[in-house]
């Protein structure tokens, strides 16, 4: 039998480790079983009941009933299948999730990461885009796999618009609550929780972190993002197994989210447009610019790779390997 399995917690030292968790089955077959009833949950079931109530035509739904509806399903489909699953599975809610608060410093640090992390996606973007519609042009079949893509793009920026556009101050407060608190706490605690600790239970370290990642962007179903999602959730599932701390991935998720809201608010509808390069010129120097910034924030790792190291070293409480 796999010793980990038999891994009982030291409650006497306080020790929180993941490790110490005595799953009731696999705990890769517990994040895959998670992943596929959350998702047939939320994507599905919340698509089924928003066409129900608001039919096809999105922008013409109240937008507050919008907005609470997607709370309402981030809240029931997501955080509450995951705490229940996380009890039944784990039995020790604490020490899956890894709720556990971080130190200040911690925070800054992470914080800082996303700060680079942030301007190097959007600059990939840029990239993507003159890439994508330069093989377009030179395919009949690509072209048309762009223009079935666009629409979808479309289709979601429809949506993100209706829940954006606030009309006064206690409009805008209520959507940061909804886009950007509440997708923290419930997304975070899955992807980052419940389905992290299975994978990296199973796998350790950075495939269990990857394996998150991929299933995080597969999951927002928006085909011009999915490597900036992918990115950012490698790096929220990164933050959280060095901090051993959920609300790394929390806080995190927030300021992403809060910050493209603001950036909403200061450029309007044009800042949910995927970015784009008509001009040739103008690829030289954001391949540069996304260059500069890959070396930056692989020196950022480095870094913070040293950090734990020295933490540990010293007697720091970094549990995981």
């Amino acid at each position: 039998m796999n010793t980990e399995n038999n891994y009982q917690p030291d409650e006497k030292n306080k020790v929180f480790n993941i490790y110490q968790l005595v799953p009731a089955i696999s705990t890769v077959k517990a994040s895959i079983l998670g992943l596929l009833g959350i998702f047939f949950l939320y994507q599905l079931g919340g698509g089924i009941l928003s066409l129900i109530a608001f039919g096809l035509n999105m922008e013409s739904a109240n937008p507050n009933a919008v907005r609470l509806m997607t709370a309402a399903g981030q809240i029931l489909l997501i955080l509450l299948p995951t705490l229940l699953l996380t009890k039944s599975i784990y039995k020790n809610i604490t020490i899956a999730l890894r709720v556990k608060f971080p130190t200040s410093l911690e925070i800054l640090i992470f914080v800082l990461g996303l700060i680079i992390l942030t301007p190097l996606m959007q600059s990939y973007l840029f990239i993507q885009s003159y890439v994508i519609n330069l093989i377009a042009e030179q395919s009949h079949l690509i072209n048309e796999i762009k223009n079935a893509l666009d629409k979808i793009d479309s289709m979601l920026n429809a949506t993100y618009k209706t829940i954006l556009t606030g009309n006064n101050f206690a409009e805008v407060i209520l959507i940061v609550f909804i886009i950007a608190i509440v997708p923290a706490f419930c997304e975070e605690f899955f992807f980052r929780g419940y389905v992290q600790t299975g994978f990296e239970y199973k796998y350790k370290g950075l495939k269990g972190i990857a394996l998150t990642a991929l299933f995080f962007s597969l999951y927002h179903l928006s085909p011009y993002l999915f490597i900036p999602l992918a990115a950012l959730g490698f790096y929220l599932g990164y933050a959280v197994h060095k901090s051993n701390s959920i609300f790394i991935g929390v806080i995190l998720h927030f300021l992403n989210n809060f910050f493209s809201y603001l950036m909403f608010l200061i450029f309007g509808e044009e800042e949910l447009a995927t970015p784009a390069i008509s001009d040739t010129t103008l690829i030289i120097p954001q391949l540069l610019l996304f260059t500069l910034l890959l070396i930056v924030f692989f020196i950022f790792i480095f870094l913070v790779r040293q950090y734990y190291k020295r933490k540990k070293s010293s007697g720091g409480k970094n549990d995981l390997p």
